[in-house]
C-alpha cells in the first residue's frame, strides 16, 4: 500500500481539531489508523475523520478526548439499556463493560477502539457495540439467576446439597466474624469505603468512578482485588478458627463462594 498521503492526513487533522479544538491527537497514531481505513474495501470510503481523529486521541490517553468519548459512551449504553427495557444497572454494566473493552489493552493487543475505522460514525458504531453489550449482559444475568436458584453446580442450594446447608447453620457465627474480621483487616481505608459503598450504600460504578475521579474501569478492578483479599482472609481464618478436616474444606469453599457478597451487603451496615 502507498504511503498516506501528507494532504489527507492534513485534512483529518484539520477536521478533527475543528470538532474537538481542545483535543490533542499523536499524529504518528493518526496515520497508522488513516493506512488501516484506507486498506482493502476502505480504499474509496468517505471517513469520519474527526471521528477517527476523537478514537486515536482517546485510545492514547488524551483526557479531553476521554470524557467526550465517555460521554459518548453513557447515551449509547443509556439507549441501549432503554431498548431492552432494563432498569439503570443495565447502562451502568454496558458503559463499564464498553470503556474497559474499547480502552484497555489486552498484551499487545490495543483497545477495541482501534478496530473503528472512520467508516460510519462514531456514536452509531458505539450504538452497535452497546447493543451487543447490553444483550451479552442480559444473557449471563439470566445464566447468573438460573445458577442462583438451582445451585446444581459449584454452588450447591441446600435442598440439593444436604452437607453444605448444614455447615451454613453450624458455622454461621463464625462464617460472619470471619468475613468482619477480613473487612476490618484491610489496611486501605479506600477499600473498606469502597466496599461499604457498593455493597451497603448500592452505589453504581459510574458514581464511585466519579467520585474517586478515576475510570469506571479502574473501580471494577478495585473492587475485584478488594473482594479477593476479603475472600482469600476469610477463608484463611475459617481454616484456623474451625480447625476443619480437608475433607471440608472444599464444602467451606463453595459456601463461602455462594454467600460472601450476600452477607456483605448484610454486614457493612455503618455501626449505630
Amino acid at each position: 500500500m502507498p504511503a498516506m498521503d501528507a494532504s489527507e492526513v492534513a485534512e483529518a487533522v484539520a477536521a478533527g481539531q475543528a470538532a474537538w479544538p481542545a483535543v490533542v491527537c499523536d499524529r504518528e497514531a493518526l496515520v497508522r489508523q488513516l493506512e488501516r481505513a484506507r486498506a482493502g474495501d476502505g480504499a474509496a470510503a468517505v471517513l469520519r475523520l474527526a471521528d477517527l481523529y476523537l478514537a486515536c486521541a482517546s485510545l492514547a490517553g488524551d483526557p479531553v478526548a476521554l470524557r467526550a468519548l465517555d460521554g459518548m459512551i453513557r447515551a449509547a449504553a443509556a439507549r441501549a439499556a432503554g431498548e431492552l427495557g432494563q432498569p439503570g444497572w443495565l447502562a451502568d454494566e454496558i458503559a463499564l463493560t464498553l470503556r474497559d473493552r474499547l480502552l484497555v489493552a489486552d498484551g499487545e493487543v490495543e483497545g477495541r477502539l482501534s478496530n473503528y475505522l472512520g467508516h460510519g460514525p462514531l456514536d452509531r458504531w458505539l450504538a452497535v457495540a452497546a447493543a451487543r453489550t447490553g444483550l451479552n449482559a442480559l444473557r449471563a444475568r439470566r445464566r447468573e439467576q438460573v445458577l442462583d436458584d438451582s445451585r446444581l453446580a459449584a454452588l450447591p442450594s441446600p435442598d440439593e446439597d444436604p452437607e453444605l446447608d448444614l455447615m451454613r447453620r453450624r458455622h454461621r457465627a463464625a462464617f460472619e466474624a470471619a468475613i468482619r474480621d477480613a473487612f476490618a483487616g484491610l489496611e486501605s481505608a479506600r477499600d473498606r469505603n469502597l466496599l461499604r459503598l457498593y455493597y451497603f450504600d448500592r452505589l453504581g460504578l459510574d458514581r464511585l468512578a466519579q467520585m474517586y475521579q478515576v475510570h469506571g474501569s479502574t473501580v471494577s478492578r478495585w473492587l475485584a482485588a478488594v473482594r479477593q483479599n476479603v475472600f482469600d482472609q476469610t477463608m484463611r481464618l475459617l481454616v484456623e478458627r474451625l480447625g476443619l478436616p480437608e475433607s471440608e474444606l472444599a464444602s467451606m469453599l463453595r459456601l463461602l463462594q455462594s454467600d460472601l457478597e450476600v452477607t456483605l451487603s448484610r454486614l457493612l451496615a455503618p455501626a449505630s
